[in-house]
């Protein structure tokens, strides 16, 4: 008699806890997007990491709002680890398992995974790392973006900074902020420098860069401060003069086939007061930023020098020789502001610097 009671009150309390949590699960989840996944990288710790993240902060922030409620409410953890409750979200299914907000998985542990990232296949997973997180209300600062896009530089991940853009809405990633439009014309600058400005990392480096381009008129990438704006950069359009003469050289012995360095320069010539090269910069950190424009827009205006439609129109040499040397100016006042540590141990401005002047 006992033991039936017993099997009766067991009984009882699973169809209670059955009636009890089956409205609040009954609806499929209110989003039909699906949670971001990741593909498989080069370094089990990076695999792992990646995985914490979807199972701990994706899957949760992914349900419904009344699924939220019950997986991070207190109330009903008992409920879930009694009961197998699984729910659809896109086309995957998922057990409710009880989640404690204080506990998700935090932005440096996002931060951590992308700076593991070492290989192109590693940087695939940049984009459903950003869906992801943006999804999950978790925002970032223009220098987290600064640092992604140097480390994706460093991998020759190009295109994934470019994905990330073309996705703005769903990543939050845009090249609006001219420190993030830097990074990624100086990664571009250093790719092209690398192989000595020859052969295909030349012509790859100049894709991208006209792709960046192409973007930045898009009005998420649009900084509405003209002053800011990274299409109208002369450091961007630097970029563009240097890999289009680059190319020029390398494949076509100096002849401006297609017209672009000739344009390219026309338009950094347009944009000259942009640079704003004396503007406000009392740290090094400032000084040091300023002098990488000044190289970037040095070596655009350098490179097209070489290039035969450029030599040949006198005007147009002479303009860029006042350019040049008023870049050198530049150069020589930032060495001179450089503090005793940074000259022990240059940095990239100061080394740039240098190397004008």
């Amino acid at each position: 008699m006992a033991q039936n009671a017993l099997g009766r009150r067991l009984f009882h309390s699973r169809s209670g806890l059955q009636q009890t949590l089956s409205p609040l699960v009954q609806k499929r989840c209110q989003s039909t997007k699906a949670v971001p996944s990741f593909s498989p990288t080069s370094s089990p710790e990076l695999d792992q990491k990646l995985n914490h993240i979807r199972e701990n902060l994706f899957i949760p922030m992914y349900l419904a709002e009344n699924q939220k409620r019950l997986v991070f409410r207190q109330r009903y953890r008992a409920r879930l680890n009694f009961e197998q409750v699984n729910i659809t979200i896109g086309d995957e299914e998922f057990p409710l398992r009880p989640a404690d907000r204080q506990k998700l998985p935090q932005k440096r542990e996002i931060n951590q995974a992308v700076e593991a990232m070492k290989t192109s296949q590693d940087w695939k997973n940049f984009i459903p790392l950003l869906i992801g997180s943006r999804h999950s209300n978790y925002k970032y600062k223009t220098e987290h973006f600064e640092k992604w896009v140097r480390l994706a530089g460093k991998s020759d991940a190009f295109g994934s900074i470019l994905e990330a853009a073309k996705q703005s809405s769903r990543t939050g990633f845009s090249f609006s902020h001219r420190t993030i439009a830097f990074q990624f014309a100086y990664a571009l600058h250093q790719k092209a420098e690398k192989a000595s400005f020859k052969g295909e990392q030349v012509v790859t480096a100049l894709r991208h860069a006209e792709q960046a381009a192409q973007l930045m008129d898009w009005p998420e990438h649009t900084n509405p401060q003209l002053a800011e704006d990274p299409k109208r950069q002369p450091f961007f359009i630097g970029l563009l003069t240097e890999l289009s003469a680059a190319r020029a050289i390398d494949e076509a012995g100096g002849a401006d086939v297609d017209g672009k360095v000739r344009s390219y320069v026309q338009k950094l010539l347009a944009t000259w007061e942009f640079a704003a090269f004396d503007r406000k910069a009392d740290t090094w950190y400032d000084t040091n930023a300023l002098l990488l424009e000044a190289a970037l827009i040095h070596s655009g205006l350098k490179m097209a020098q070489k290039v035969k439609d450029v030599s040949n129109d006198a005007a147009l040499m002479k303009t860029i020789a006042e350019r040049v040397k008023r870049l050198k100016t530049v150069a020589y006042k930032g060495i001179k502001k450089a503090p005793e540590k940074v000259i022990e141990n240059p940095t990239l401005g100061l080394r740039e610097a240098q190397a004008i002047a």
